[in-house]
């Protein structure tokens, strides 16, 4: 419950690249990173343009919301065509996939971007070793099986199935785009050497980005739950947070306290603690009181977005994480960096026609 989003771009490589390689490629084109530091005269800028761009907004909010048409011959590449029907039926499979997708693809520049991906699957899987296949049919069964379970959970009974109906699609039909995208991952993860992994976590490492925090934190979390039945007003939240520390420092035993007040269910029962934890995997004001706080005393109420939290500090060490420990994930971050040279280097130079803007 405390711990922050941690999706990201990483994690299990297939799952990692089977779910990035569809938004990866507009992430090649948008860019990333912070935003620079703005000037005086481009903040002045901005600010006089500020009641053009309101006007824009609104003209592009009806842009947004018209439906997308798509012409006959989508695009050229050497050695095939793009047809209307297949790429709507790859539209399809990105909305089946992504409830939010319908959102994303009106971005500007966006649909040009998806026709290069939908370009990379049919021109890469040629270029795949055969010997990098052998366990396909059963890792895209697993897939299948795992996204299944997920949606009959997340749209209720026989969910998987109705959406597939909803966007005119087939089994068969994800079957065929998760074997494409199982020959789009071996292709990029083959090109990542072990070498080059370790020389990436060396790297990291000599520039002390390989250390971490580590802690053993107690904590009662007075939540504001709120949509539930048991919910509270911050200042409510507040309130009763102030009268179980006053309890313990007045002798409360800790866990017991946890047990009975806090709304964690993740540690309540285990004397609220979270024991040699990473606390970048904390929210930043949990994160915070868990560096600064004095080992072994009680804090003041700790707001976070789920309420207040009277935390114990017992134990905080530094430690450099493994190679072992992040070796997948450094795998991912340098098949992102493969997946966007694929594209640029192989895949855009062929595309002799995109009609789709």
């Amino acid at each position: 419950m405390l711990k922050k989003f941690s999706g990201g771009l990483y994690g299990k490589t297939w799952l990692a690249i089977l779910m990035v390689l569809a938004a990866l490629v507009l992430l090649a084109a948008c860019g990333g990173g912070d935003e620079s530091a703005k000037n005086d005269e481009q903040k002045q800028d901005e600010q006089k343009q500020g009641e053009q761009k309101q006007d824009d907004n609104k003209q592009g909010d009806q842009e947004a919301s018209k439906p997308i048409v798509l012409p006959e011959l989508v695009a050229e590449y050497k050695g095939g065509k793009v047809q209307k029907a297949e790429f709507e039926k790859f539209m399809n499979m990105m909305r089946f996939l992504n409830p939010d997708y319908q959102e994303t693809e009106k971005q500007p520049g966006y649909m040009t971007q998806l026709v290069e991906a939908y370009v990379s699957y049919r021109v890469v899987p040629e270029k795949v070793d055969a010997s990098l296949l052998k366990d396909m049919s059963k890792d895209v069964e697993q897939q299948i099986s795992s996204i299944e379970q997920g949606m009959n959970q997340s749209f209720g009974e026989n969910g998987f199935n109705n959406r597939l109906k909803e966007f005119s699609l087939s089994k068969a039909d994800l079957t065929s785009y998760l074997n494409d995208r199982y020959h789009m991952m071996k292709y990029v993860t083959n090109r990542v050497s072990d070498a080059e992994v370790k020389t990436e976590y060396d790297t990291a490492a000599k520039k002390g980005e390989m250390k971490q925090t580590v802690a053993t934190v107690s904590h009662i979390l007075i939540g504001t739950n709120e949509g539930q039945p048991n919910a509270r007003t911050k200042e409510e939240a507040l309130k009763k947070a102030k009268e179980v520390l006053a309890e313990l420092k007045a002798g409360a035993d800790f866990a017991a306290a946890a047990k009975k007040y806090s709304d964690d269910p993740g540690s309540k029962d285990n004397g609220g603690t979270y024991a040699d934890a990473n606390v970048d995997e904390w929210v930043p004001e949990f994160r915070e009181a868990a560096i600064t706080l004095k080992l072994n005393t009680l804090s003041e109420p700790v707001e976070t977005q789920y309420g207040y939290h009277i935390m114990k500090v017992s134990k905080r060490a530094e430690k450099v994480k493994t190679f072992a420990e992040m070796e997948e994930e450094l795998r991912g971050k340098l098949s992102q960096d493969e997946f966007i040279s694929i594209m640029e280097n192989e895949v855009k130079p062929i595309i002799t026609k995109n009609n789709v803007k």
